[in-house]
């Protein structure tokens, strides 16, 4: 997969067919990348949601230990329960900012590929056409 996507994000010898299918790469990592947000939203608010429940059970629970805000924050942070949501949530917001990276890369694709065109054509006008066949 990961070669794959050094192909899509590199250029290649035929600058033209980079450009006619730079729209749909563009499309299609932008789709997953829309996908990996809203993942990554997901993760959050369950993270969030789960936060809320442990410490809601915490909270009755020390009611006749009168426990702290801080101490339930703690007790909170190093529950099992949430740490596995906290996890996901790491993992998922990591993802999207792949996703994120990928989608900047093919951009300055586009603006790489524009300018070697541009260079492409100044140099046929110049009468040297070296660089393409």
């Amino acid at each position: 997969m990961e070669d794959k996507i050094k192909n899509h994000v590199g250029i290649s010898e035929d600058i033209d067919n980079d450009l006619v299918g730079l729209p749909t790469l563009l499309w299609h990592y932008g789709s997953l990348e829309a996908e990996a947000y809203q993942l990554a939203l997901t993760a959050k608010a369950d993270m969030e949601q789960a936060h809320a429940r442990t410490y809601k059970v915490l909270k009755e629970m020390s009611r006749k230990d009168k426990a702290t805000e801080a101490l339930l924050s703690a007790e909170v942070e190093l529950d099992p329960e949430y740490r596995r949501y906290v996890a996901k949530h790491i993992e998922a917001e990591g993802n999207a900012r792949k996703m994120r990276a990928l989608v900047e890369s093919l951009r300055a694709k586009k603006d790489a590929l524009i300018q070697l065109g541009s260079n492409h054509r100044m140099q046929v006008r110049a009468g040297v056409d070296h660089v393409r066949s």
